[in-house]
């Protein structure tokens, strides 16, 4: 492959091939060219230099395609180089830390308003931004009193319960402390699962608080991260969340399409909680839309899957949805049983919230 490339300033230089490897969560790329080029494009202005002493960089090929071409970096603005390590004859071998990673075709808008695809995760940039938002006494606590991974794994799971108790209690702001604590440190220790665990309790605390960019953000981290660990369970919640986040900002086909795609593995899976839970959405989407035969079909699926598993709770909200779209149809004698038939279903579950729903 052979490209004009602007390196740092305006000067042109040519790469003439490159590869990417993963090596300790960090991309190196090597650039094989005109060591002349090489060096006067990058080596001239990097070399011996400390990380804090580069300025931003961005090496880009052609109509603003960067020079990286892994499924990784592919469209990607590389904002920092570290120092570059060496050079021997045509090979230059450079450190790359990514700021943002999302190819083209599957971005986030900057508003947080689309989630066409899924945001590509980097852990690297991940652990980065949270450093600059995290007290410099916990960071500081953190490299001073942790000295293994094994105590490092206590203090993510102590502050992870912590989030946890408090997003029960309702104590939004406290939650969203810990949880971003936990998430750095399991970021650190490189623990996937749990990294997307926190995402997810994150955008369902936005999502509760009414801050739906936030929470589509979120929970585009967590499919992502559910795809690399190819957790099944983990990717069809994040679908849901996408769909009850999209709901919430008024965006209801977009929360049908995210329902869909979650309702696709609850079949698959043969997960008949999580297809209760997709019929349910869908039903209310569909009710948001004004269609309300669509929504009343929706919720006599998720009613009998309920019934099925003795899911009763699920099984009032099945009701609530008919006793909704029964009053949007003008039929407010149907309406009023299946409120009632509700009602009944929260008294007996003494569930305050669902008997102020009924």
């Amino acid at each position: 492959m052979m490209s004009s490339t602007k390196g740092i300033g305006s000067e042109p230089f040519l790469i003439s091939s490159y590869t990417t490897q993963r090596n300790n969560n960090q991309v190196i790329l090597e650039l094989w060219g005109s060591k002349e080029a090489i060096t006067k494009g990058i080596v001239k202005n990097l070399e011996g230099k400390q990380i804090s002493e580069i300025p931003l960089a961005r090496i880009y090929k052609g109509e603003g395609q960067l020079i990286a071409g892994s499924a990784l970096l592919t469209y990607v603005t590389i904002t920092q180089l570290s120092p570059v390590l060496h050079t021997i004859g045509k090979k230059c071998i450079a450190w790359l830390v990514p700021s943002v990673v999302a190819d083209r075709n599957s971005v986030i808008d900057t508003d947080g308003s689309d989630c066409s695809a899924e945001a590509i995760v980097n852990l690297e940039a991940e652990r980065a931004g949270l450093q600059k938002l995290l007290p410099n006494d916990f960071l500081e606590d953190i490299e001073q009193n942790y000295d293994t991974g094994k105590e490092l794994d206590e203090l993510g799971t102590k502050l992870f319960n912590n989030g946890n108790l408090a997003e029960k209690n309702a104590h939004f702001a406290d939650a969203i402390e810990w949880f971003t604590k936990a998430l750095f440190v399991h970021i650190l220790l490189q623990n996937k699962k749990t990294v997307g665990a926190c995402y997810a309790y994150l955008g369902n605390i936005y999502c509760s608080i009414g801050e739906y960019q936030k929470a589509i953000q979120y929970h585009a981290k967590q499919l992502n991260i559910a795809k690399k660990i190819d957790n099944r369970t983990i990717e069809e919640a994040a679908y849901s969340s996408l769909g009850n986040s999209y709901h919430g900002r008024g965006e209801y086909q977009k929360a049908i399409k995210y329902y869909n795609k979650a309702l696709v593995i609850a079949k698959q899976e043969q997960n008949s909680e999580a297809k209760v839970a997709a019929f349910n959405g869908l039903g209310v989407a569909y009710f948001s839309l004004g269609e309300y035969h669509k929504a009343i079909q929706w919720h006599e699926k998720q009613v009998n899957i309920a019934k099925e598993i003795k899911c009763v709770k699920s099984e009032g909200l099945a009701y609530s949805g008919f006793g909704k779209a029964y009053h949007g149809l003008g039929e407010y004698r149907k309406a009023i049983q299946y409120h009632e038939k509700d009602l009944k279903i929260a008294e007996s579950l003494q569930d305050p919230v669902s008997k102020s729903r009924a």
